[in-house]
């Protein structure tokens, strides 16, 4: 599409290693409105896909600024951007999703957030075989991961509680809104009718918990459901 034509474009624009300093200085102006026409054409699939437009635009003004002192940092950046936004509007238009892809997408938003050198980035734990069989809703999980977290680092973690039934649990939240709460129960369960969602308070963290019914593909190795 239009869209990753763009983000490719500026990967390219980025590739620096056998530039000069006068063909550097030529592309950084290239990049500069290629980022721009990005973010333009970004606007609409943000907000379909809860991403805020504004990670975005910081994200780009932190890679024209790798982009001067170190073009190797300035591309791994870029690189997590472009892997996140396309775990983000892949099948966004899909009535419903699975967990294992919404744990996907939350892993590449993890890996931004670490290159970015985020002090509170997500941490996504390991998850047991075969959650591709778990319904949930598309991007759900997306204005959770923007909530403001405390000073712990935070966690999202998949377990399995008993046979046919997983827990996703989300810790390190500094508060969790119940129009947030509301929301996630609304699409929850417009795709698995059965899940529950908790939010309590542990010491001096909000612990988000939501039960699924789960329907393994496949066995785990690890951990059976």
């Amino acid at each position: 599409t239009l869209f990753f034509g763009g983000l490719l474009a500026i990967a390219l624009t980025f590739d620096l290693r056998a530039e000069r300093t006068r063909s550097l200085l030529h592309a950084a102006g290239k990049a500069r409105a290629r980022a721009a026409m990005l973010v333009n054409e970004a606007q609409f699939e943000a907000i379909r896909a809860h991403v805020d437009p504004r990670d975005l635009v910081e994200t780009l003004r932190e890679v024209r600024t790798r982009y001067a002192r170190d073009p190797v940092a300035a591309e791994a950046l870029l690189d997590r951007l472009v892997n996140f936004l396309r775990a983000a509007i892949a099948g966004l238009r899909q009535r419903e999703s699975t967990l294992a892809a919404e744990l996907d997408v939350a892993a590449a938003l993890a890996d931004l957030q670490a290159e970015r050198g985020e002090p509170d980035a997500w941490r996504v734990g390991a998850r047991p075989d075969g959650l591709e069989g778990t319904a949930f809703p598309p991007r759900a999980l997306l204005p959770i991961l923007a909530l403001d977290r405390n000073d712990c680092t935070p966690t999202l973690e998949v377990t399995c509680n008993r046979p046919g039934s997983v827990r996703l649990i989300v810790r390190g939240l500094a508060a969790v809104p119940r129009r947030v709460v509301q929301r996630l129960r609304a699409q929850l369960a417009s795709v698995t009718p059965s899940a529950s969602v908790q939010c309590t308070r542990s010491d001096d963290q909000v612990v988000l918990a939501v039960e699924l019914a789960s329907h393994l593909q496949k066995e785990s190795r690890h951990e059976r459901c």
